[in-house]
């Protein structure tokens, strides 16, 4: 009686086969995070740059912003890069002569079996020092 091959040659055990279609699970992987989390690391990247000039022109401006104008500066420039955020996400300090910025914001990652907050902070003094 003849047994079927199943596409093996003789001797083979399909070690060969099966790494392949692990490698190729594990790069779909690696692709499916790189789309999901790609996009908010970028944002807040180009949000982090953005608010270093926010900080500077407040600590410029220091006497005539108040913390609300800081505020809605800090909005524009989130709301521009993409980012959902709301007004108790950002706090203002002013230690001698100076502006600092704390912006703390959550995105969430919708995979297809969970979501996920990725949590970002950002602080930016209108001094060079503190950046």
């Amino acid at each position: 009686m003849n047994m079927p091959n199943h596409g093996f040659k003789s001797g083979e055990e399909g070690k060969g086969t099966l790494g392949c279609v692990f490698a190729i699970v594990l790069m779909v992987v690696a692709l499916v995070l790189a789309f999901k989390l790609g996009p908010p690391y970028v944002n807040h990247y180009g949000f982090k740059g953005e608010m270093k000039q926010v900080a500077s022109r407040s600590g410029a401006r220091a006497m005539a912003m108040s913390e609300e104008n800081i505020k809605k500066d800090v909005i524009q420039v989130a709301s521009k890069n993409n980012i959902d955020l709301k007004i108790e996400d950002i706090k203002i300090t002013r230690p001698t002569g100076q502006i600092v910025i704390n912006v703390k914001y959550n995105v969430p990652v919708n995979f297809f079996i969970m979501t996920h907050d990725l949590s970002f902070e950002i602080e930016e003094s209108s001094w060079a020092v503190g950046s």
